[in-house]
């Protein structure tokens, strides 16, 4: 799997093991964990550091105003390394993202939900977190 735009983690994440340590436990468990703060806190950081141990396995995007249906399709086509089948729900999308994640054991860093529609954030959130194996 090829990544793509995967911030490059810290050299020195000062303060942050117990924080990492309980991402790592986090989703070990259940297999979908939302890290949250204010601005300039680390959460990027944070997030960046856990995803570096899955190497070419980790997938990026950002909510930066790109309707999430497109930051969906792009995440799909980064894990499908190409062509994707056009879907037509938020739903459908996750649901092909948590099966793709799941059959490559990869990780998904997707950035700045903040930015999307709370609606749909939450649609596409519960959907994942019902669908990722866990670990």
């Amino acid at each position: 799997m090829r990544r793509w735009q995967l911030p490059a983690p810290p050299s020195v994440l000062v303060g942050r093991a117990r924080e990492l340590a309980r991402l790592k436990e986090a989703l070990r468990r259940i297999g979908l964990a939302v890290v949250f703060g204010v601005p300039g806190v680390g959460k990027s950081a944070l997030a960046a550091s856990y995803a570096s141990d899955f190497g070419d396995a980790a997938v990026h995007a950002r909510c930066d105003g790109t309707p999430l249906l497109g930051i969906l399709d792009d995440v799909r086509r980064q894990l499908a390394r190409g062509l994707v089948p056009e879907l037509g729900s938020l739903e459908e999308r996750a649901i092909d993202i948590a099966g793709r994640l799941d059959e490559e054991r990869a990780i998904l860093l997707l950035e700045d939900v903040h930015e999307g529609a709370p609606e749909d954030v939450e649609r596409v959130l519960e959907t994942l977190a019902g669908r990722l194996r866990q670990g």
